[in-house]
């Protein structure tokens, strides 16, 4: 494929799950609806960052990705965060430096060994007090390990970036959005997470408890059907291209739906106390909606169970994707999206 240069493609944005590898890049990045070529690939369970890599590698040589420049998710299990009380940016003082000793002191670290991204919250301040600030590290070893791999496989790795930035930037624009906090749910196939954001920027993320997805992952492994899109389109309720399911796979549809729905009251209840707390945090904005990504955003029980419990709209990433794509590949349109835009807008400023 010979890349045509005036499209001027993002870099290649890497969300790496327990389930599989989310690729996406956005045509033209500048373009808020531009379409985006996305891809997936399942992971074993014992895969390791050279593995990951390995798999990536292969599946661009595959695809018409344009470019080898990537941007990968901070990994899940290796990355922490929190919301600090530091000086405000306005001041003299060395926020960065602060945030990194006050994140390494907690999680009993050298500030030397962890590299940190912060950037002031959008909250009100009285003069003289200190701002809030969220700050989230990532173990130096652990990045740099993550960098060799994938450059050992020809890609230049751009940066490791929070998944929580990376979905803020991945929102579709909506009407009713000024004004109001954007609450975006990402459902994974083995994890939950509810960042708030408010005027493009990230100032709550919580992990939610997922006790009861594992009686809906037991009913699905139980199926012994092993191809996640055929998974994805049973639990969709429809084929990728809108057909109805064989009845075979439509029964097993209605069975799991009970199943579907006792995950949905799990996060609902969750997410009652998060949005409940983020209202207080931003007392002068609204709440409208809730923005729906991840593996489990295809399925549409999952959102109308929400948006019934909550009272508020749920809506999808909204963009094209390239090419033919299966149900699977619009989960890229959340974490993996926002990683390929990291270059389209500001950025936190990072402390070795």
């Amino acid at each position: 494929m010979i890349p045509l240069p005036h499209l001027n493609p993002s870099p290649i944005g890497i969300d790496i799950t327990k389930r599989g590898i989310h690729l996406a890049q956005a045509i033209t990045p500048a373009d808020p609806l531009s379409p985006v070529r996305t891809a997936f690939v399942p992971r074993a369970a014992d895969a390791t960052p050279q593995s990951d890599a390995q798999l990536v590698a292969n599946l661009l040589d595959r695809r018409d990705f344009v470019s080898r420049r990537v941007v990968i998710a901070a990994p899940g299990d290796s990355a922490f965060s929190a919301v600090l009380d530091l000086p405000p940016r306005s001041s003299a003082a060395p926020v960065d430096q602060l945030a990194a000793i006050e994140l390494a002191r907690s999680h009993k670290l050298d500030p030397k060994d962890i590299t940190v991204a912060t950037w002031q919250l959008p909250l009100p301040t009285r003069a003289g007090e200190p701002a809030k600030h969220m700050a989230v590290a990532l173990p130096s070893a652990a990045g740099e390990r993550l960098v060799a791999a994938f450059e050992s496989e020809g890609l230049f790795v751009e940066a490791i970036d929070a998944r929580a930035l990376a979905m803020a930037r991945a929102l579709t624009p909506h009407p009713d959005d000024e004004g109001c906090i954007i609450p975006i749910l990402c459902a994974d196939w083995h994890r939950a997470s509810l960042t708030a954001v408010f005027q493009g920027e990230v100032f709550y993320e919580r992990a939610l408890e997922t006790a009861r997805f594992r009686a809906l992952d037991a009913a699905v492994q139980a199926t012994a059907i092993d191809s996640p899109a055929i998974i994805d389109e049973m639990l969709a309720g429809s084929r990728s291209d809108g057909s109805a399911l064989e009845p075979t796979l439509a029964q097993l549809a209605s069975s799991l739906t009970p199943l579907v729905i006792s995950h949905a009251a799990e996060l609902v209840d969750q997410l009652r106390l998060s949005l409940a707390y983020v209202a207080q945090l931003m007392p002068q904005a609204g709440l409208s909606r809730i923005e729906l990504m991840g593996e489990l955003a295809c399925v549409p029980t999952l959102g109308q169970a929400i948006a019934d419990a909550l009272q508020l709209e749920v809506t999808l990433p909204d963009r094209a994707i390239v090419g033919s794509a299966s149900i699977t590949h619009r989960a890229a349109l959340g974490p993996a999206l926002g990683l390929s835009l990291l270059n389209s807008r500001t950025t936190p400023e990072t402390a070795p």
